[in-house]
């Protein structure tokens, strides 16, 4: 996990992620719908954390996950399991899966309970309930 000293902003990067179908992946965690991200690791760049937690996240083959381009930078803070306050930068992409859709497998050990293909539509309407900063980013996509 890399900290921003001068800010005090934990980096990390996370991704939307489209089937060959246009549809987009999203995952159920600790009752709301959310979109896969992470801290970024020593030596990482961001694309390189970005790819990582979208495949330990939601089981996706590497080989088969491309990026797209940058979508956008969210910002948020949140209290951690020991009751500290951190702010989290996300650096979100766009990245296409050509693998087998059918082949998720949700991480447990981060409480993911589900993930599902879903159309834009659909996840706007699951964002609009969720995280403003998942609302922020369902809102930038043009697909």
């Amino acid at each position: 996990m890399r900290k921003d000293s001068e800010n005090s902003v934990i980096a990390a990067a996370g991704g939307v992620v489209s089937d060959m179908n246009g549809r987009l992946l999203m995952m159920f965690r600790r009752g709301m719908w959310d979109l896969p991200k992470g801290h970024l690791d020593e030596g990482e760049t961001l694309p390189e954390c970005a790819v990582r937690e979208v495949c330990e996240e939601c089981g996706l083959d590497p080989a088969a996950l491309t990026i797209v381009h940058e979508l956008i930078r969210t910002r948020h803070s949140y209290l951690t399991a020991d009751g500290l306050s951190e702010t989290k930068q996300v650096t979100w992409f766009l990245m296409t899966y050509s693998g087998n859709p059918d082949a998720l497998t949700p991480q447990s050990e981060e409480d993911i309970t589900a993930l599902e293909w879903v159309s834009l539509s659909e996840a706007r309407r699951r964002a609009a309930s969720s995280f403003t900063t998942i609302q922020q980013v369902i809102q930038t996509l043009q697909i």
